[in-house]
């Protein structure tokens, strides 16, 4: 990593006031050890290293927010340096929101480490252990790498905190974390994101706050390019399709404002290649650093708040369980999840894991063998899945594989989601505070099917695979455990089309094929 001549000027850059700061000399020391930080992380360091009275920090959070592989990684590495090996700081945490993501970062550390005599001579061995790993000084200093949970962290104290991949980051999180460092004088926190997702709401706030400058120990710092409405030539109405004439997203002056790393570490081509692959959506967002517009708190179906009600760690399902499967409109992830009745009678809900390994994971081509080895262990195994799901293409596969695939009616689904909500909201469901389960439960958005019913929504929900297994395998469990409650389903028991999803369907000829009277014909033809 090498020191770049010019400075790109972020489009956002507030700090509290200092006369004082060892920025420099972090500097310095990251560029010793084959780490020199750019200009623009050279300014970001410089706030997070001033000192103020007693030596004390002036800033107590940062936000560093950009496109990915531009500034914020290497400022989180940078830190992290300098509060080891130059202040040798006894306690350092870094979380992310996936585990690729803090085990990638530690890897590029060790990496680092191991690259330099004088870091690597000061450094006991590295430990990696099931879901965490941990770097050692011989000084004592100390830094620990790790995925968020909701209970994760509570009660363990530490001088400083890394946040990444901030966009993902709930109240629970920082509610179980910060205020375990009250007694630290040296305590800072430093959050690293790419633009916001329409549920960022904790980064949305810190956003806000650092735009306006108005947080006294706040330093933030955002990359990002003009709106549409000032950079498209036919701005706010601007469809961002490629091959629009005097689309923003095709501008280079612009592109090279919101990434730094714009012909320097990444190639320019890189960047029409991207226009190519990805979909203007996520160009912009991804690349031009466009937030994605916030949701309501009505358009929520699950609060975080209610769902936390729900957590309790140490809930076990003593009943039967039964089981449910969804996959991803694109194949790209697939879950299954488990709901089975407690001793208080309540239902637990759980994604299913094997030997440590939790069943929501990327593609379909797991789902098959992992279905199998549960139908082993338990008799008369069957998986519920939705008419209208994606799921429904393994049907076949997995019947012939001998395994009973319970198909829950489209018109149905509605009526499980229904149901799952209303759980959730009177307190009456338990998990264990399963990240997988717990970002789709506090992401689903809402989606109107007609007549007043809704679905958990995907488009902007991003993956909730897990929830929507989750739902399915309570509606099952409801029917066998308890009685139907007309009040909790909210729907009663209407079964909509399959076509429409909005008039009750009719079967009169026995086919199955579940539609209304006014989608039959049509169908027939």
């Amino acid at each position: 990593m090498t020191v770049s001549a010019a400075l790109v000027e972020p489009a956002f850059h507030t700090a509290p006031a200092y006369d004082f700061t060892l920025g420099p000399e972090i500097g310095e020391f990251c560029a010793s050890v084959g780490y020199a930080p750019d200009p623009e992380q050279q300014i970001i360091l410089n706030d997070i290293f001033a000192e103020g009275d007693r030596n004390l920090p002036v800033v107590f959070a940062t936000a560093v927010i950009g496109p990915r592989r531009n500034i914020k990684t290497g400022v989180e590495i940078q830190a992290a340096i300098g509060w080891l090996y130059v202040l040798e700081v006894p306690g350092v945490q870094y979380s992310a929101h996936k585990w690729k993501t803090a085990s990638g970062t530690f890897e590029t550390m060790a990496e680092i480490i191991r690259n330099s005599d004088d870091l690597s001579r000061r450094m006991l061995r590295p430990t990696r252990g099931t879901g965490y790993c941990r770097l050692r000084l011989r000084s004592g200093a100390e830094m620990d790498f790790a995925t968020r949970t909701l209970a994760g962290g509570r009660g363990e104290e530490t001088d400083k905190q890394i946040f990444d991949e901030a966009l993902a980051l709930r109240s629970q999180h920082t509610a179980s974390l910060i205020p375990a460092m009250a007694t630290r004088p040296l305590a800072q926190l430093l959050y690293g994101s790419s633009a916001g997702l329409a549920t960022s709401d904790v980064l949305r706030e810190i956003r806000d706050r650092g735009r306006g400058g108005r947080d006294p120990r706040l330093s933030y710092t955002e990359y990002c390019a003009p709106g549409p409405e000032e950079i498209c030539d036919q701005g706010g109405d601007c469809t961002h399709q490629r091959g629009t004439p005097g689309c923003g997203l095709d501008k280079p002056e612009f592109i090279a404002i919101a990434n730094p790393q714009y012909g320097r570490r990444i190639p320019t081509s890189f960047f029409v290649d991207m226009r190519n692959e990805l979909k203007p959506h996520d160009y912009g967002r991804e690349v031009m650093g466009w937030w994605d517009d916030s949701v309501t708190t009505a358009a929520l179906v699950i609060s975080a708040e209610r769902w936390a009600d729900c957590l309790d760690a140490e809930s076990e399902m003593t009943g039967r369980p039964r089981f449910a499967l969804d996959v991803a409109p694109k194949n790209d992830w697939a879950a299954i999840t488990a709901v089975g009745s407690r001793e208080d009678g309540l239902p637990h809900i759980e994604v299913t894991s094997n030997a440590g390994v939790i069943d929501h994971r990327a593609g379909t081509g797991w789902v098959l063998p992992r279905l199998i080895a549960m139908s082993w262990t338990w008799d008369n195994f069957a998986v519920s899945i939705a008419a209208n799901g994606t799921a429904v293409a393994l049907k076949p596969e997995l019947e012939a594989a001998g395994i009973t695939v319970d198909v829950v009616p489209a018109g149905q689904v509605a009526a499980a989601c229904g149901l799952l909500q209303g759980k959730v909201v009177s307190g009456d469901l338990r998990h264990i505070g399963q990240e997988q389960l717990t970002n789709a439960a506090t992401a689903a958005l809402r989606r109107d099917v007609g007549d007043g019913a809704w679905t958990f929504g995907r488009r902007l929900s991003g993956d909730i695979t897990p929830l929507y297994a989750g739902a399915l395998a309570l509606y099952r469990w409801a029917e066998n455990d308890e009685p139907a409650d007309v009040s909790v389903f909210g729907m009663a028991e209407l079964d909509l089309c399959d076509n429409c999803l909005e008039r009750p369907h009719e079967d009169p000829d026995g086919d199955h094929d579940y539609l209304c009277t006014e989608c039959r014909p049509i169908e027939e033809d």
